[in-house]
């Protein structure tokens, strides 16, 4: 089945604290995927884009070619992953485009290399309790001074773990963990002055936090921000991070009648600028940030 998207440019406007959203394609995804897949990201090494569309029913995540003024995205690539991963997530591994999967039943996390032929992942998982890597409903990798680390977070129970990669082909290890609120989602990870933060809304007790992961991981993470005030904070249903080149991080929401913002983090982090908001389509599944050099884009289907 044929998945419709659009792409829209996201530029400074003439005036301050504004952003001009303009559609510049929309067209079909050409692949046999269902019309909602598992997951949609984008992956880049430089300023070359790929995205990535996977369905959990099929073990080949197919990639392909973006280019803001196309108006059909043709297959560039296709990756044996595997079938059943709930999350992937995208990151650098030494400059190489990898992705992050995930399975929630078994708590099996798999680390594949982008490059074809696709190499055996490394693999990870934790059974026991306390420590399991079950359940997870949010895993989110982030840059650190030492390597990639990841977030882990499992919006039932409340457990929340930090894990940090280890050496070339060696699975990670968990450097911190700690017990959570139930009912957060919607994690946007970015980073100011090379310091990870991360915006998260809980949905079970209406709250928007910011949060600071320690330089230290085993010390975990600071609440920043909280009680922050964001429109219709309970009615989105994708909230996506993205960096300008100039390094402002920024965010988009999605309301699932088309209502979508652009918001830029303010320096004290305890807050947004909205800059944009428009009707991008309804019903979307993903919205996928992406940059082509100086320019950034978001696809929603």
């Amino acid at each position: 089945m044929s998945q419709a998207f659009l792409i829209f440019s996201v530029s400074p406007a003439n005036q301050a604290n504004a952003m001009a959203v303009r559609r510049v394609a929309g067209g079909n995804i050409d692949n046999t995927l269902p019309a909602a897949p598992t997951a949609m990201t984008a992956v880049s090494s430089g300023d070359v884009p790929m995205l990535i569309v996977y369905d959990s029913s099929v073990d080949t995540a197919q990639g392909y070619t973006l280019d803001a003024g196309s108006t059909e995205l043709t297959p560039a690539a296709s990756f044996k992953i595997g079938t059943g991963w709930d999350i992937i997530e995208p990151y650098l591994d030494s400059g190489v485009p990898s992705l992050m999967c995930y399975r929630s039943s078994d708590g099996t996390f798999a680390f594949f290399r982008l490059v074809l032929p696709l190499a055996a992942p490394v693999t990870f998982s934790s059974a026991p309790t306390p420590g399991t890597t079950r359940g997870y409903t949010t895993v989110k990798p982030f840059v650190t001074a030492k390597g990639i680390a990841f977030l882990a977070y499992n919006q039932v129970n409340g457990s929340v773990a930090i894990y940090s990669s280890g050496p070339a082909k060696s699975p990670p290890t968990r450097a911190w963990s700690h017990q959570w609120a139930r009912g957060w989602t919607r994690f946007a990870l970015f980073q100011f002055g090379g310091e990870t933060f991360f915006l998260k809304i809980n949905v079970v007790k209406l709250n928007v936090n910011i949060d600071h992961v320690c330089d230290a991981l085993s010390s975990g993470t600071i609440e920043v921000g909280t009680n922050l005030q964001l429109e219709s904070a309970l009615d989105l249903t994708l909230v996506e991070p993205f960096t300008l080149p100039n390094g402002d991080p920024h965010f988009i929401t999605y309301k699932p009648d088309g209502t979508t913002t652009v918001n830029r983090f303010n320096g004290n982090c305890l807050g947004w600028t909205q800059l944009a908001a428009w009707n991008s389509r309804a019903g979307a599944a993903h919205i996928v940030p992406f940059r082509l050099g100086a320019d950034m884009f978001v696809l929603v289907s």
